[in-house]
């Protein structure tokens, strides 16, 4: 099944963040940070992604592999006090109008195109992959790491740091381990390679 390039949030997250998120530049800030170890560097990344609690984010999510290869989603993501999210699509052309709303961990809502009613997603089809992904609509809600894993740092050297990720026993998120890297100078995941608990990628 064709994968996008990067978790959607994590997507969503860079456009903004790289913007507004002060760099961690002081090497004091970032030696004491690796120092504390992998969930304090996990926390200012969770930080530096979720700057306000009122965020407007534009987000493009490429495919790869399969016949799905190359094709593009894009949607608009409205947060509101860190927790309430709206998406709205624009891209492809079927998929303009279909609007998303999340409530909490629990809720999530759909409008399909070209209807106006709002229907609540059933528990086991959110758990389905999403539009020709391998993520799911609970993949969607996750706009925090720290809340669904615990983080153990694996690597330090030259540029990145390197995290190790393991879910929580609190969570159902799908993915039981995750290798996540960020550049030191930004502390925002770069990249993302995903686990289940038989330690497939």
């Amino acid at each position: 099944m064709p994968s996008p390039t990067m978790h959607p949030s994590l997507a969503l997250a860079i456009a903004l963040s790289l913007t507004i998120s002060s760099p961690a530049s002081a090497n004091a800030s970032l030696d004491t940070l690796i120092a504390q170890g992998g969930d304090a560097l996990l926390a200012e990344a969770d930080r530096r992604a979720n700057i306000a609690p009122d965020i407007t984010r534009q987000v493009k999510m490429v495919l790869t592999g399969g016949d799905d290869n190359g094709n593009e989603l894009m949607m608009e993501q409205i947060t509101k006090d860190g927790k309430g999210t709206a998406i709205r699509f624009s891209k492809p052309a079927d998929l303009k109008g279909l609007a998303l709303v999340i409530k909490g961990e629990a809720e999530i809502y759909v409008k399909l195109p070209g209807s106006k009613k709002v229907r609540r997603v059933a528990a086991h089809a959110r758990k389905q992959g999403f539009q020709g992904t391998d993520f799911s609509l609970d993949d969607l809600k996750m706009l925090r790491f720290v809340p669904h894993y615990s983080a153990k740092l694996s690597s330090s050297e030259g540029t990145t740091v390197e995290l190790e990720l393991t879910r929580r026993p609190t969570s159902d998120i799908p993915y039981y381990r995750l290798i996540m890297t960020m550049d030191k100078d930004i502390l925002i995941p770069k990249t993302i390679a995903y686990f289940d608990k038989a330690g497939k990628k």
